[in-house]
């Protein structure tokens, strides 16, 4: 998935997903979205510097690997969605990360992006959009359940606060006849 700009409008709001960029002071952005106290508290994560976040940017977007969008909305940055495996043989890509602003969740935005980024993989030949999100975060559960996605299995998972967090693995096929061919191949593991 090429990273260029990609705008929509959805339950009338004017959302552009812009690839961030380290010049375009992205990673400030992401840095001020992560360390929001709710955003930390529902993603289980711990205070970090702009290093870290500049250093995520440079490096996932120079492999190819990975695809990072500050979420617009009206103009205003609200999120970010960050996908990677890209480059994965199975053509299967794995939803990073999706934050949004707590003054933005609630209103769609969220499952808008997810949209027209699952729309765009599907076109471009992949075969899935997996993801892992925690079992109690029912906002995130509504959002991809809304999207698609389905619970296909369970794990629990130590966070970056130390927390041991039971979390849903959840998948969404990019079209009709993916999860058939999925198993198949699967079984011939």
């Amino acid at each position: 998935m090429r990273e260029h700009s990609l705008h929509f409008t959805d339950n009338g709001h004017d959302i552009t997903l812009l690839p961030a960029e380290i010049s375009a002071g992205s990673a400030g952005f992401i840095c001020g979205l992560m360390n929001d106290e709710a955003v930390m508290r529902a993603l289980n994560e711990v205070p970090t510097d702009i290093a870290v976040w500049e250093a995520d940017i440079g490096g996932g977007n120079e492999s190819g690997d990975e695809a990072s969008f500050i979420i617009c909305v009206g103009g205003e940055r609200a999120g970010w969605l960050c996908i990677r495996d890209l480059m994965s043989y199975t053509q299967r890509v794995y939803l990073k990360m999706l934050a949004i602003l707590p003054e933005f969740q609630g209103r769609g935005i969220g499952a808008a992006a997810i949209g027209i980024v699952t729309e765009r993989l599907a076109r471009e030949g992949y075969l899935s959009f997996d993801l892992h999100t925690n079992k109690d975060n029912t906002a995130a559960l509504k959002c991809y359940k809304k999207c698609g996605f389905e619970i296909i299995g369970s794990v629990t998972q130590k966070m970056s606060d130390g927390a041991l967090v039971p979390r849903y693995f959840m998948r969404r096929t990019t079209y009709p006849d993916a999860a058939i061919y999925i198993a198949g191949r699967d079984r011939l593991k």
